[in-house]
C-alpha cells in the first residue's frame, strides 16, 4: 500500500475534457452552466478578486 503523503499535490482537477493546472485555475473568469461546480466556483472567485485573463 503507497505511504500516506501531498495527495493534493498529485491530483489535478479535470472536468472530464481538460486538466486544470494552478495557472489556469488562478486565471478563470468566464464558465458555462455545464461545467462543474468547482470550476464554476473558482471563476466567480477570482472575478470577485478583480482576475484578469490575458
Amino acid at each position: 500500500m503507497p505511504q500516506e503523503d501531498d495527495l493534493e499535490g498529485r491530483l489535478a482537477p479535470t472536468d472530464g475534457t481538460r486538466s486544470w493546472a494552478d495557472a489556469d485555475l488562478a486565471t478563470v473568469t468566464g464558465t458555462s452552466s455545464g461545467d462543474p461546480t468547482w470550476l464554476q466556483l473558482q471563476a466567480a472567485l477570482n472575478r470577485a478578486r478583480g482576475v484578469r485573463t490575458t
